[in-house]
């Protein structure tokens, strides 16, 4: 009688675990980039940290996910408790979480640094310069939520390129920023330029003149979480 193994491929555990690394990935920007004193609390929840846990929780198995997020709600009970009292905690001591956010805010430094090389983003008068506008008209597309920007690994304010970019559509762009709405730049670059399953593993910026409708309700659903 054969033993026919159930085990599942290294390359299917891979893909099974694309999604879960990205709500990570939003998470851990979410607590490198925070707090913004231009919202609330319950804002920063709504804007930052709750796509992040609704990515997460899409990625675990539907049985498992009520357990998994009471032990994270324990552990960071615990944390809490021990830091507001001044215990040394689990981790190590009451520095452990400031080292943390240390080593994320680095890590966004380090990715921001490569965006900047590679062209990704670009600073204010590069933007303007290519696409022949003035410093007003490039505030009101901000304001407006047409364009916007993310922070640069020195803390300046830095634009994607592919607002330039003459193989994209600027209005197509511009209509899914807005779908965005108030999210924050650093979560809406990583919409427009991480793969999506639901886009057949393709950017929404590769797709903005075939899957619009798909992208915008992509886009609708994150700001909905």
């Amino acid at each position: 009688m054969s033993n026919t193994s159930t085990r599942v491929p290294p390359k299917a555990k891979t893909d099974a675990r694309k999604p879960l690394a990205a709500g990570a990935q939003m998470l851990a920007d979410a607590v490198a980039t925070f707090p913004d004193q231009a919202l609330s609390n319950d804002q920063q929840r709504r804007t930052w940290f709750t796509p992040a846990y609704q990515k997460i929780a899409r990625a675990v198995p539907q049985e498992k996910r009520l357990a998994i997020f009471r032990e994270m709600k324990k552990e960071l009970s615990d944390l809490i408790a021990s830091l507001q009292a001044g215990r040394p905690t689990a981790t190590n001591d009451a520095g452990e979480g400031r080292l943390l956010m240390e080593e994320l805010r680095r890590q966004e430094r380090v990715r921001r640094m490569a965006d900047v090389k590679a062209g990704r983003l670009i600073s204010s008068s590069t933007l303007r310069e290519r696409l022949g506008i003035s410093a007003q008209a490039l505030g009101a597309a901000v304001r407006t939520k047409r364009i916007f920007s993310v922070k640069g690994p020195q803390g300046e304010r830095l634009f994607p390129a592919f607002f330039a970019d003459p193989k994209y559509a600027r209005r197509d762009l511009e209509k899914i920023s807005m779908a965005l709405g108030d999210l924050p730049g650093s979560i809406k670059f990583a919409f427009f330029t991480t793969q999506k399953i639901s886009l057949g593993n393709k950017r929404p910026l590769d797709v903005t003149q075939t899957r619009m409708d798909r992208i915008l309700t992509l886009a609708q659903g994150l700001v909905e979480e």
